[in-house]
């Protein structure tokens, strides 16, 4: 949404092509942008991100430059799009890592969906106009595997909105949220439970050091997965109040529980990036990540020691030691809270001279045309 937000902003036409989409708010938020949706025909017994490549079939009233695919959700739908429109570019963009999540994820088989999904990715990468992996960790490894061949590569980091929702930074919440959000049904990569037992560890003594009772709030839970998901969690936090909430795409109520939040916690196992922890940031929002993706790469590239050994945690030789490097963590930020906030408003705001979006897209625009030039 962002990508194509900032690029209709820098005067390119863009249009996405959605699964379906409600006229009132995504239709209207959309065209807000400067982006329209363009529904694909729907089908019976056909799942949504296979109608992507149904629209082969249907007219359109332009013929696109170039063709965005991401991964492996909609990168094979723009390669058939591509095949049938002459002179138009496949752009395929790599978002994540399957072989680097595959051992903290659930299943017998998760190591060779993986092989099979990097297989995919890479398949699809060499036979791109232009592949893009999203931050230096993604670019690294793609740009590994396509070693030997042909293959044209570009490094995109994600941007910030210049926009987004900010809290005034001196006035405090006054509830303490420590906020996990992602995906839950892969609560393990996510570190869903490193986050809840190193707050368990903080419980003691808890509203006499932090001025008040943390709250342990996870969004990203399948509906219908809380109750079970929250039995998981309430022996781990010592006490702490959980509270699940469900997953959404909608951006206002994603914004809402950034500016709520005390500190935003990214504990993953491996990230191939990491947008929750930059999006975060763009709200104002004191973050803590793990050293393990492709965000802390990014800050160590754009910020000086001061300000980025104060958002990254370096993961323990064993479990227990990376619950406790944890706790430590959250512990420095909720005791001072003042400082907490003052210090995400000093990254974001030098951020936002390597990293907003509109500049993010002028560079990638850039790259984009003299691609389309050769």
């Amino acid at each position: 949404r962002e990508l194509c937000t900032a690029l209709a902003s820098t005067g390119n036409e863009v249009r996405c092509l959605v699964p379906s989409a409600t006229p009132l708010s995504e239709f209207a938020r959309a065209e807000a942008a400067g982006v329209k949706l363009v529904p694909a025909p729907e089908v019976i017994g056909i799942r949504s991100t296979e109608h992507y490549g149904l629209y082969v079939s249907s007219r359109l009233d332009w013929d696109p430059d170039l063709i965005l695919g991401h991964s492996r959700f909609t990168g094979p739908a723009a390669e058939v799009q591509r095949r049938y429109r002459v002179g138009s570019l496949f752009v395929h963009f790599v978002h994540v890592s399957p072989e680097e999540i595959a051992p903290d994820k659930a299943g017998d088989n998760r190591f060779a969906d993986a092989m099979e999904r990097r297989e995919l990715e890479i398949k699809l990468a060499s036979i791109a106009d232009l592949t893009v992996g999203v931050g230096p960790r993604l670019f690294r490894e793609i740009k590994t595997a396509l070693r030997g061949t042909a293959a044209r590569t570009y490094r995109l980091d994600p941007g910030m909105s210049r926009d987004a929702v900010l809290a005034d930074p001196s006035d405090l919440p006054m509830d303490i949220n420590c906020l996990v959000l992602g995906r839950l049904e892969d609560a393990r990569p996510k570190g869903l439970y490193c986050a809840a037992k190193a707050l368990g560890l903080l419980a003691q003594n808890a509203k006499t050091r932090y001025g008040g009772e943390p709250v342990f709030i996870a969004r990203g839970a399948i509906p219908g997965s809380e109750p079970v998901l929250y039995e998981s969690l309430r022996p781990m936090m010592a006490g702490v109040p959980v509270r699940l909430r469900a997953y959404t795409p909608d951006p206002e109520q994603i914004a809402r529980d950034f500016i709520q939040a005390s500190v935003v916690l990214m504990p993953s196992t491996a990230e191939g990036f990491g947008l929750v922890g930059l999006e975060a940031i763009a709200h104002g929002a004191p973050v803590l990540i793990t050293s393990r993706s492709g965000l802390a790469d990014m800050l160590v590239e754009h910020l000086p020691e001061t300000l980025h050994r104060r958002l990254i945690v370096e993961p323990g030789p064993t479990e227990q030691d990376t619950i406790q490097r944890w706790a430590k963590a959250i512990d420095a930020v909720l005791s001072d809270r003042a400082r907490a906030f003052e210090h995400a408003a000093e990254v974001r705001t030098t951020l936002l001279q390597y990293l907003a979006w509109d500049k993010v897209a002028v560079q990638f625009t850039r790259e984009l045309r003299q691609m389309a030039e050769r």
